[in-house]
Formats: structure tokens, C-alpha cells, sequence
């Protein structure tokens, strides 16, 4: 297998993403979303950073999973119905993705991180704590 990024890279790679796992977790979040764009950035290939950044949100996942787990903090029922749209979804995904062309796909991305940047603005705005 063909390393995509240069070893010196990978290094400060890991300290970065682990300060994103660290952050995120706390949110309840895998940080996909920051993942994927700094591969990117880094010219990995799109399918690589996609197929990398889904690892890396269900580790993070997992662990956060189980902490909530054992203070309680967990919904079984809520769960296996999200589980169950999650399941489906995330087959539907990765075959549209493979049939779309890669620049298509980083542009859709983009579009997709500024609609949930407005959504969330818009949401701590319409709150009045910011």
C-alpha cells in the first residue's frame, strides 16, 4: 500500500488530530467534518480521506459511546432507531459516492460544511448567546 502523505507529515498529523479527537469527543462529535477537509488540504485523495476520516469517527465514537454508557447517559430505544436510519444511510452514501466524480464530491462537501455552519449560526444567534 502507498503511503498518500509523507511520514514527517503523518507525525504532526497525529498530534493535530488527536487535539480534533480531544475537542470533539467533548461535543459528542466523531470530527469528520475537520478531518476530511484537512486531508484534504493536504492533497489526499478524496476517497482516502473519506475511507480514513470513517475509521477515525468510530473510534472516537466508540470511546465516547462507552464513557456515556457507564454514567448513564444513553437512550437504548432512541438509539436502535437512529442506529437503524444510520445503517441504511450509510450504504446509500458511500455508493453514491463512488459514482460521482471526485471534484463534484469536494464540492458538495464544501457546500454541505457552510449549510451546517449557517444552520448552527443561525441557531446560537436565534438563542441570543453569542
Amino acid at each position: 500500500m502507498e503511503m498518500t502523505v509523507p511520514f514527517d507529515t503523518l507525525i504532526i498529523l497525529f498530534f493535530v488530530f488527536l487535539a480534533i479527537a480531544a475537542i470533539f469527543s467533548m461535543f459528542g462529535q466523531g470530527g469528520g467534518a475537520f478531518y476530511v477537509p484537512m486531508l484534504l488540504a493536504l492533497s489526499v485523495p478524496m476517497n482516502i480521506a473519506v475511507g480514513s476520516s470513517s475509521l477515525m469517527i468510530g473510534v472516537t465514537a466508540l470511546t465516547g459511546f462507552v464513557g456515556h454508557l457507564l454514567r448513564g447517559h444513553f437512550d437504548p430505544l432512541l438509539t436502535v432507531v437512529l442506529a437503524a436510519g444510520v445503517l441504511v444511510g450509510s450504504q446509500i452514501g458511500p455508493r453514491i459516492a463512488i459514482k460521482t466524480d471526485q471534484r463534484q464530491l469536494k464540492k458538495y462537501f464544501a457546500m454541505l460544511l457552510v449549510a451546517i455552519a449557517i444552520w448552527l449560526i443561525y441557531g446560537v444567534l436565534r438563542a441570543g448567546s453569542l
